[in-house]
């Protein structure tokens, strides 16, 4: 690859691996992020997905996605993805997708919430009141 580069442009260097995991990386995350911040913060109603599953490693991975229009086109990011501690209860179901939804400013806006059908999430959905779809 610093072939290819090189051949197309002497005077370009590659940044390294810090740069790109400590300074560039998080600069477009921050980037996008504020631009889904933009947007969530001019749409009236949106629906969350939300997913659990194991890792190889036995940990909890939860991803909650939100699904919403913007100037007529559907858009769902991904808005995190989380490793969940301890007990995958509806307790603990519900708590952390509340600090999602609190970190977005999102939770008054939500119309539902679409799970598979596991009672852990119906529980969640009604810890959260927000409706349930499964």
């Amino acid at each position: 690859m610093k072939k290819f580069i090189h051949a197309l442009d002497s005077r370009y260097e590659l940044p390294d691996k810090n740069t790109l995991k400590c300074t560039l990386i998080p600069k477009v995350y921050e980037n996008l992020k504020n631009k889904l911040e933009e947007a969530l913060a001019i749409t009236s109603y949106l629906n969350i997905t939300t997913d659990m599953c194991t890792s190889n490693a036995n940990k909890g991975i939860q991803a909650l996605t939100c699904h919403f229009i913007n100037d007529g086109i559907l858009l769902s990011p991904l808005l995190k993805v989380t490793k969940v501690e301890g007990h995958h209860n509806s307790e603990t179901m519900a708590h952390v997708i509340n600090n999602i939804l609190e970190e977005y400013n999102i939770h008054d806006k939500i119309v539902t919430i679409v799970t598979d059908n596991a009672s852990v999430m119906k529980e969640t959905a009604d810890m959260l009141k927000i409706r349930h779809s499964p």
